[in-house]
């Protein structure tokens, strides 16, 4: 019993080490779009833009002008995906690495010409995220996230299972789809279960055979 008890306490130590993380330092970067180039600063980055040009804030300039801004914008820092409409206008961006336990954390945030026209919070899209898979200091919400550009429709894939889409121009939910049943803690927790009811197995029948 004693090898058994052991066993299950690194199967334990496994599995919450295999889910631990730590946020990606936040970069500046720029990203031309026609004739747009995006711009974020991050003021704790120093390391120059590949363009070479000196921007005085987050935002959206000519590719082809002199660093002054159309407009201007307050991303989220350390936020994830942004996505940029081609006539400059819509902006959608997905939220920075959830803390967990921390259910407000920001999923998705729209803007129109650099202001917040809609904001969705984890807990607005996932109906039980204590059930979401969690590492010692994050947790994972969403698995697919794509942008149709020509529709200005952003698709989010919840790990839940369900798949919102939403109107990059409004930020509204034009789709919302069904939810299936969480999968990845399922598969888990009874892959944990095989692995040990397996291993009593093997202990009883060493010691019938002792």
């Amino acid at each position: 019993m004693r090898r058994l008890f052991a066993a299950l306490i690194l199967l334990l130590l496994w599995t919450e080490s295999a889910f631990a993380d730590s946020p990606a330092v936040p970069v500046s970067w720029e990203r031309e779009v026609g004739p747009y180039r995006l711009v974020v600063l991050v003021p704790s980055d120093p390391t120059p833009l590949p363009s070479g040009k000196q921007y005085p804030a987050s935002g959206l300039y000519w590719a082809d002008g002199e660093p002054e801004p159309i407009w201007t914008i307050n991303l989220v820092t350390g936020g994830g995906h942004v996505f940029l409409t081609e006539d400059g206008q819509y902006l959608a961006q997905m939220g920075p690495w959830p803390s967990t336990g921390n259910y407000d954390e920001l999923a998705v945030v729209f803007y129109r010409n650099g202001k917040t026209t809609k904001t969705y919070r984890v807990r607005d899209l996932v109906r039980r995220p204590a059930l979401l898979p969690q590492s010692v200091s994050h947790y994972a919400w969403h698995d697919e996230v794509s942008f149709d550009a020509d529709q200005r429709r952003l698709t989010v894939a919840t790990i839940p299972g369900t798949t919102y889409v939403f109107d990059v121009t409004t930020g509204a939910i034009v789709s919302p789809g069904a939810a299936r049943r969480m999968l990845v803690p399922v598969m888990m927790w009874t892959g944990a279960g095989l692995l040990a009811a397996g291993l009593l197995w093997v202990l009883v029948k060493r010691r019938r055979r002792a």
